[in-house]
C-alpha cells in the first residue's frame, strides 16, 4: 500500500508538469525535495534526543503547532528512519514549490502595467474587478482614429476589424501606419491588446473589437475629420481620438461645420439611436498654461475629455484643465510610464500623455457597454461622472457642486474606475429626453475694464427647471490680447467653471468662441446665471460685445404612483470612492 502511495505520489510530482507548455521548464516547476524535515513529537519529548538518535540537526519550532520541530539532514538525499522512534508521532519531508502571483493574465508585460493593477497604491484604473466580473469589451467595437494601426502585431491581429476601417488620407482600406508613425499602434493595444497570448501586455478592453482610421499621419481637413470620426458609424461603437490641434495656448481651434454635423449625427443616429461614443484626450499643454476649453473638439458635449494622472494619484504635469473635463485616467509621470504594443511586433514602455489616458476610457466605456448596451451618449458620461474615484483629495480645487458630486477642474469629476463604471452601468436608469434651455442673444456693449479696475458681471435669469448636463457659452470679446482674460461662469447653485484663465495668449480677440462646462452636472437650472469677465493683465483694455447660454439637461423622471402598501423605503447607490 505504502508503495502504491509513493508511485501516485510521483505520477503527481512529474506527471503534471509533463505537458505544460507555459514559460518555465516543466522540470523547475516541479516541487523539489529540501533536506528538512519537519517531526512532530510526543509531548514532553526535548528536540535534542531526536538530534542524537538520528544524526539531524534542530533548526526551529513551530509557532503555529506545538510539538512540531524543523529538523536538517546533510544533505537531501539522505532519509532518516523517523519511524523507528516511539518519540515521532508524525514527520514529513520538505519541498520547496513554485507559486506565483495570481494576475489576471500570463502575457509577459501585464505585471509591468500599472496602471491597470498597482496593488495598494490605488491609483490604477481599479479595472480587475470588472473582468473578475466577466466584463471585457466583448461585442463593443472601437474605431482607433490616429496615425494607423499596425493590424498584424500578434497583439491587435486578433481583435482587428477589416471591414470598419479606412485611411482617409490615401482613401482606401488599409490603415497600415507607415514605418514612423507609432501613436495608432500604441493607442490600439492600450484599449484591446489580447489577453493570455504569451504577448506584450493586455488592453483595458481585452475582448473589444479594434478598428482603425488613419487620420492624423497627414494635414486633415474637415471633411477628413468628418469622413474619420464617421466612418462605419452603423458599426462603431466608440471612436478614441488622442489628437487636436497644437497644446500651445495660443490658439483657439476646432472642429469645422462637417465635424460639427458628424459629432451631430453620430450621437443622434449612431448605435441604432442610442449615440456614438466619442473620447478624446484633453490635451499635454499644460506647461503652456493652455486649457482644454481652448480646444473645440475636447471641450464638446458631444465628446469625453480624458486628463491625465500620474503613478501617485496626482495630476500629471501636462495634463491641462478645464471645466469641461468629465474624467482622467492613469498616464505617464516623470518616472513612469505606460506599457503597450508598438508599430512593429513588439512591446515598448514609453507610451503617456493624455494620449493614453484617452483610450483607458475608452476601454472603461467598452466594459460598461457589454455591461448595458442600451445605455445612450449621455448615459455614458453620466455613468463615468457618477463612478469617478475622487483622488487627490488634499488638492485645494476641490469643490461639491449643488448636484452633491465631487469637481475638479484638473480631474474632472475624478479618475475614472472600471468596475464602480460597470456596477453603475447594471443599475443605470437612462435619462429622459434631453431639453435644450437658451438665453438667446445678450447684446453687452460693454467695456471690461483694465486690472484692478473692476469687473463685467452679466446675468442671465433661468425660469426653467431641468437637470443640468452640459451647459455652452458662446462668448464674444474685443481684446489685444485675450490671454488677459479671465472667464468664469456661476450656476444658480453657486458652483464656478473657470471657462477661461489669464495666460499666455497674444492673439486677439475672442470671436463668438464655444466655451463648455459639465461642473453643473446634476445641478438645477432654475435661477440667475452669472457671466464674470475680468482683464487679469494691466495696459490693453478690451470690450465685451455679446454673449449666450446654453443648457443641456432633462426633466426630473417621473416616478409612478405607488399605495402606501407598496412605499419602501429609498436606497442612494452610491458609487464614489474618496
Amino acid at each position: 500500500m505504502r508503495a502504491l502511495s509513493a508511485l501516485l505520489l510521483l505520477l503527481f510530482v512529474f506527471g503534471t508538469y509533463s505537458d505544460y507548455t507555459g514559460p518555465f521548464p516543466a522540470r523547475e516547476l516541479a516541487p523539489q525535495a529540501t533536506n528538512e524535515f519537519v517531526v512532530e513529537v510526543a509531548p514532553g519529548t526535548h528536540s535534542g534526543l531526536i538530534e542524537r538518535l538520528h544524526n539531524v540537526t534542530f533548526v526551529k519550532s513551530l509557532k503555529s503547532r506545538e510539538n512540531m520541530h524543523v529538523f536538517r539532514v546533510p544533505h537531501a538525499n539522505i532519509s532518516p528512519l523517523f519511524h523507528l522512534s516511539p518519540e515521532i508521532k508524525w514527520f514529513a519531508r520538505q519541498y520547496t514549490n513554485k507559486r506565483f502571483k495570481k494576475d489576471f493574465f500570463s502575457d509577459p508585460k501585464y505585471a509591468d502595467q500599472w496602471h491597470l493593477h498597482d496593488g495598494d497604491k490605488g491609483n490604477d484604473l481599479g479595472v480587475e474587478g470588472a473582468w473578475e466580473m466577466g466584463y471585457t469589451g466583448a461585442g463593443v467595437v472601437i474605431s482607433v482614429v490616429d496615425d494607423g494601426l499596425n493590424y498584424n502585431h500578434h497583439d491587435i491581429i486578433d481583435a482587428y476589424f477589416p471591414q470598419a476601417s479606412y485611411d482617409v488620407i490615401e482613401d482606401d482600406e488599409d490603415p497600415m501606419p507607415s514605418s514612423w508613425d507609432v501613436h495608432g499602434s500604441e493607442v490600439g493595444g492600450t484599449v484591446g491588446a489580447r489577453s493570455n497570448n504569451g504577448i506584450c501586455g493586455v488592453g483595458v478592453a481585452p475582448g473589444s473589437t479594434v478598428a482603425a482610421v488613419r487620420l492624423i499621419a497627414g494635414d486633415p481637413s474637415d471633411y477628413q475629420e468628418a469622413e474619420a470620426l464617421q466612418y462605419a458609424t452603423d458599426v462603431v461603437d466608440i471612436y478614441t481620438n488622442s489628437w487636436g490641434p497644437y497644446d500651445d495656448a495660443q490658439r483657439l481651434e476646432g472642429p469645422g461645420p462637417l465635424v460639427m454635423a458628424a459629432f451631430e449625427n453620430g450621437t443622434r443616429l449612431g448605435r441604432n439611436g442610442k449615440g456614438t461614443i466619442f473620447t478624446w484626450a484633453a490635451g499635454n499643454g499644460k506647461n503652456s498654461n493652455d486649457n482644454c476649453n481652448y480646444d473645440g473638439f475636447a471641450n464638446s458635449r458631444y465628446t469625453i475629455a480624458v486628463g491625465a494622472t500620474g503613478r501617485n494619484g496626482l495630476e500629471a504635469y501636462y495634463s491641462e484643465p478645464c471645466s469641461a473635463m468629465v474624467v482622467c485616467a492613469p498616464s505617464s509621470d516623470t518616472s513612469n510610464m505606460i506599457t503597450t504594443c508598438s508599430r512593429d511586433n513588439d512591446c515598448k514602455s514609453n507610451f503617456g500623455g493624455t494620449s493614453a489616458a484617452c483610450p483607458m476610457v475608452a476601454g472603461v466605456v467598452a466594459l460598461s457597454l457589454e455591461a448595458n448596451p442600451n445605455l445612450g451618449w449621455r448615459d455614458v458620461q453620466g455613468v463615468l461622472i457618477s463612478s469617478a474615484t475622487h483622488n487627490n483629495i488634499a488638492d485645494s480645487d476641490w469643490t461639491v457642486n449643488g448636484a452633491g458630486y465631487p469637481i475638479n477642474h484638473k480631474y474632472g469629476f475624478g479618475r475614472v474606475n472600471a468596475t464602480a463604471a460597470v456596477l453603475a452601468a447594471l443599475e443605470w436608469e437612462n435619462y429622459p429626453e434631453e431639453q435644450i434651455l437658451e438665453s438667446g442673444i445678450i447684446v453687452v456693449d460693454t467695456a471690461i475694464p483694465d486690472r484692478g479696475l473692476g469687473e463685467v458681471t452679466l446675468e442671465w435669469e433661468c425660469t426653467e427647471d431641468v437637470i443640468v448636463e452640459h451647459v455652452e457659452i458662446f462668448f464674444d470679446a474685443q481684446h489685444g490680447k485675450r490671454g488677459q482674460l479671465r472667464v468664469v461662469l456661476v450656476s444658480p447653485m453657486g458652483t464656478e467653471s473657470i471657462l477661461a484663465d489669464v495666460h499666455g495668449d497674444r492673439n486677439s480677440d475672442y470671436e463668438l468662441w464655444k466655451f463648455m462646462t459639465v461642473r453643473n452636472w446634476g445641478e438645477s437650472s432654475y435661477g440667475t446665471w452669472t457671466l464674470i469677465v475680468t482683464d487679469g493683465t494691466s495696459g490693453v483694455v478690451g470690450h465685451m460685445d455679446f454673449w449666450d447660454i446654453k443648457v443641456f439637461g432633462h426633466h426630473e423622471p417621473q416616478v409612478p404612483e405607488s399605495s402606501s402598501d407598496d412605499m419602501l423605503p429609498s436606497v442612494n447607490h452610491s458609487f464614489f470612492s474618496y
